[in-house]
């Protein structure tokens, strides 16, 4: 009897395929096919063939019985389990996964965010990547810390805009771009690369014609 994996990697291998197979499991794709008497790759039987590209390189099929298959995998996976014991109690459970956030347990970190905001943030993981989250995190503590040190600094100095551009500084003009790829191309070492030789075309553009 062949397996799901067993039809799935034959379908997958497969190059010619008859008319009965490719409708079984692909889909008729191209307005006409050249057909020639051959041995179907998915039933093994000499009959008229064509190439598995006219019916979609059977990806219908080969979709459908890998579903299948995970969801075989899936369910002896969960027969399994029914057979073991627990390896903690409900409450066990419920302690460990109660985020800490939850149970009151804050830094007393001047810079702390609130519970609500932790708990903001752990939905969206959800819906976003790691890298996603971690950047919006940070981003808050950083901007957090500035804005702490603009408070200190109003009561000592009138600097305080100088030190928000330094912590801000704004990304270098197109110009200034130009003139740090040209001022470095001037080494006998140095090749510009396309990416830098776009920025440089891009600043010359941006100069006015006259």
């Amino acid at each position: 009897m062949t397996t799901n994996k067993q039809l799935i990697k034959k379908l997958e291998q497969a190059c010619v395929v008859c008319r009965d197979c490719g409708l079984k499991y692909g889909v008729y794709s191209v307005g006409c096919s050249s057909v020639w008497e051959g041995v179907c790759n998915v039933c093994g039987e000499t009959k008229p063939v064509t190439e598995t590209r006219d019916y979609a390189y059977l990806m219908t099929g080969i979709r459908k019985l890998l579903k299948e298959d995970i969801k075989e995998q899936s369910k002896e996976v969960a027969d399994y389990m029914r057979t073991q014991e627990p390896i903690m109690t409900d409450e066990d459970l419920d302690r460990v996964m109660n985020p800490s956030y939850k149970r009151g347990q804050m830094s007393n970190h001047p810079i702390t965010p609130p519970p609500e905001l932790v708990s903001k943030w752990a939905n969206l993981f959800e819906f976003h990547s790691d890298a996603e989250v971690f950047t919006e995190v940070a981003r808050w503590g950083s901007d957090t810390e500035l804005d702490a040190c603009c408070e200190q600094l109003k009561m000592l100095t009138h600097t305080v805009e100088e030190l928000r551009a330094r912590r801000r500084p704004k990304p270098p003009t197109l110009k200034e771009q130009a003139l740090e790829l040209v001022n470095r191309s001037k080494s006998a070492m140095s090749v510009l690369t396309l990416s830098e030789v776009e920025t440089i075309r891009q600043a010359l553009e941006a100069l006015p014609n006259d």
